[in-house]
């Protein structure tokens, strides 16, 4: 049997989803004098929650499946040209234009789970068409291996924020690439976002991906007028990130529990706080919304031991994003830089 865990994280997400998703349905369905428009939302709202539940219910067959499930050479190409062709009707219904890579081009040949990446691809074009305006798909090779990636860009031309199913469905593509040895990526900047799938060595998705990525979306910002509050109560990181972040023209308030990271705040109001903590629990989470009470447009990096963490938030969705400790010296800065320029593109000073 497989021995993948879903996070609490995803679990509280679908029922945070669910609960809100119905909770809107009910109140228009109590509403005295629905309108068609209302009962055309109604009708849409549930197929989307029942489209939500098959996604789930191949997730947990997928993660259940006894021994390891055959692999099989795949045309990456064929495949997401496949896909996009039949995702076309459902993203005009959600007023997307979606563009799929051109059907002629250089093989993708990959090595996978046939299912699986049917349904990692099904999961991306799903989030993507929900979260944006404008969405291409394209295939690329990244680094001195030439693995495969599928990319696809995101515009966001009516300032679109993430809903709780719209943020589910990243989730399960994170947690489904995950258990099968590949590396999902997300980035916000501006009104653009950039999800991507790395597929590890060519040939081969069971492979350990490796790092770097190239083609990440480069910050616009002048970052060094920011202000970040650094809060890690492990020795070692902490004192690597605060070199990192000062050579990098940040200024910087250093905190290693969170009574310091209180009696910093007397003194200055942090712009993004780099937290070795859990975000979403305990006192951390009550001083970030505290934070956010008088800084709304604060942004978090988390630092956790996780060796493939490499997760940016995404506006409106609440999340933290996610950065391994293992690896501050290569992702430290961009993801602090990508996060600040996702929330202040655009403003000056």
């Amino acid at each position: 049997m497989s021995d993948i865990t879903v996070p609490p994280e995803v679990l509280g997400k679908v029922g945070e989803a669910f609960a809100v998703s119905l909770d809107a349905l009910q109140r228009r369905l109590a509403a005295p004098q629905a309108s068609p428009a209302d009962s055309e939302a109604v009708r849409a709202g549930v197929e989307r929650l029942r489209h939500l539940a098959i996604q789930l219910q191949e997730l947990a067959r997928v993660l259940a499946a006894e021994g390891k499930p055959a692999t099989e050479t795949i045309d990456l190409r064929e495949a997401l040209v496949q896909a996009c062709a039949g995702w076309q009707a459902a993203a005009r219904r959600r007023g997307a234009r979606l563009a799929g890579p051109p059907p002629r081009g250089e093989a993708f040949a990959v090595r996978a789970v046939a299912g699986v990446l049917d349904q990692l691809i099904e999961l991306l074009l799903d989030h993507a068409t929900r979260l944006g305006d404008e969405v291409q798909c394209a295939l690329e090779r990244h680094g001195e291996a030439a693995r495969p990636m599928l990319v696809l860009r995101v515009r966001r031309e009516g300032g679109r924020a993430a809903d709780g199913v719209d943020e589910v469905h990243w989730l399960l593509c994170e947690l489904l690439a995950r258990a099968r040895g590949m590396t999902p990526y997300r980035v916000a900047a501006g009104d653009s976002v950039t999800l991507m799938l790395d597929l590890g060595e060519p040939g081969g998705a069971d492979a350990a991906p490796v790092a770097p990525l190239t083609g990440l979306p480069r910050t616009r910002m002048d970052v060094a007028r920011r202000q970040v509050l650094l809060l890690e109560p492990l020795e070692r990181p902490r004192v690597l990130a605060l070199d990192l972040l000062r050579r990098a023209g940040l200024r910087v308030d250093v905190a290693a529990s969170l009574e310091q990271a209180r009696a910093a705040l007397h003194e200055r109001r942090p712009e993004l706080l780099v937290t070795g903590l859990p975000s979403d629990r305990g006192e951390c989470a009550a001083l970030i919304e505290e934070l956010r009470a008088v800084q709304p447009r604060l942004r978090v990096v988390e630092l956790v031991d996780d060796d493939s963490a490499f997760a940016l938030s995404l506006p409106g969705s609440g999340r933290a994003a996610r950065i391994g400790r293992h690896d501050l010296a290569r992702t430290l800065v961009p993801a602090v830089t990508q996060e600040l320029d996702a929330a202040y593109a655009g403003l000056a000073g």
